[in-house]
């Protein structure tokens, strides 16, 4: 996990996520306001991150950071942040970090009208990001938007805690933290799944289950089948009519001009003030080369950076394998 945008659930810089406060880049989720009135900006236009202010940031350390196991790390203090993005939605933000790439990764939740809490690509359930998502309500859905391992993943430790949510996942799921093909019959994801999300436009003519939130958000689900590939691709974009508001996970890419705070609680402080730390950690999240260039400022020396800095992108390597889609 977002353009209101905020960084995914597919995922700030290194943040994937959408403009009305959430971040995006290596998988992050996007929230995005698609307000009519507003004539689409061209794709060079700066993103204006309304209402987003890192420094109002939620935090509850003292009720415990960490779970086991996770996929990677942070292994021990693993923090969580949840920032408000106003229209009764909220991010929930982890650190990713694996090998040369870290990000960050969200969870986008919206309030539905019975005032229950539809939640999109959930983290892992450490005691801070349980009690952050608590204080917002009760959990009635959660919705695996993705097949990337660090959105699916979680999901299982994630279902333990709230058994009693319904749970959607887009098709496409494989490997060993579960498999999933375009319908329930071929469904075995180690937990509890009551319905697999439909390619492309829902249709409720069809002979096809749709969730039970989907009169309050409309969904569009990619699926790409790669023959070279291990498995295929699969994203769903969701819409919250009542807002008006899209939200994704990986397709959607903002590029903050600095690390989001939530780096501070892994990195130490002088890492991520040296010069050139966040340019190459924007530019291997992204999977785009390292190239330098001269100058006095990141944007010259690091012109791959520069070119994305600041602005709302569809994610590079989603166009190298999607583009005709």
């Amino acid at each position: 996990s977002s353009s209101s945008s905020s960084s995914s659930s597919s995922s700030y810089g290194t943040t994937r996520r959408s403009a009305l406060g959430n971040f995006l880049l290596g998988g992050t989720s996007a929230l995005l306001t698609t307000a009519a009135s507003n004539p689409i900006q061209p794709a060079s236009a700066r993103a204006t991150l309304e209402g987003y202010n890192p420094e109002l940031a939620a935090t509850s350390p003292t009720s415990g950071q960490f779970y086991f196991p996770t996929l990677t790390p942070p292994f021990q203090h693993r923090a969580t942040y949840r920032y408000e993005l106003g229209r009764d939605a909220w991010a929930l933000e982890q650190l990713l970090v694996f090998a040369n790439v870290t990000a960050t990764v969200r969870t986008i939740v919206i309030k539905m009208e019975d005032g229950g809490l539809w939640v999109n690509g959930p983290q892992w359930p450490t005691g801070e990001y349980c009690n952050l998502l608590n204080e917002l309500g009760q959990v009635k859905h959660i919705v695996v938007p993705c097949n990337a391992l660090e959105h699916k993943v979680p999901c299982s430790a994630f279902v333990k805690k709230y058994p009693k949510a319904s749970v959607w996942i887009t098709p496409g799921q494989y490997g060993p933290f579960g498999t999933c093909g375009l319908d329930m019959n071929s469904c075995s994801m180690g937990y509890r799944v009551d319905g697999v999300l439909p390619v492309g436009a829902p249709s409720k003519t069809a002979n096809v289950d749709l969730p039970p939130w989907s009169d309050e958000i409309d969904m569009r689900t990619l699926y790409v089948s790669l023959p070279e590939n291990a498995g295929p691709v699969s994203e769903a974009a969701f819409l919250h009519k009542r807002s008006n508001t899209l939200i994704t996970t990986d397709a959607v890419v903002y590029v903050p001009d600095e690390a989001p705070s939530i780096f501070g609680t892994y990195f130490d402080e002088n890492a991520v003030q040296e010069p050139g730390f966040w340019p190459k950690s924007v530019l291997q999240a992204v999977f785009l080369p390292l190239r330098q260039g001269d100058g006095p400022t990141d944007d010259n020396r690091w012109p791959g950076y520069g070119a994305i800095r600041g602005r709302l992108i569809r994610a590079p390597i989603l166009r190298a394998f999607a583009g005709e889609y």
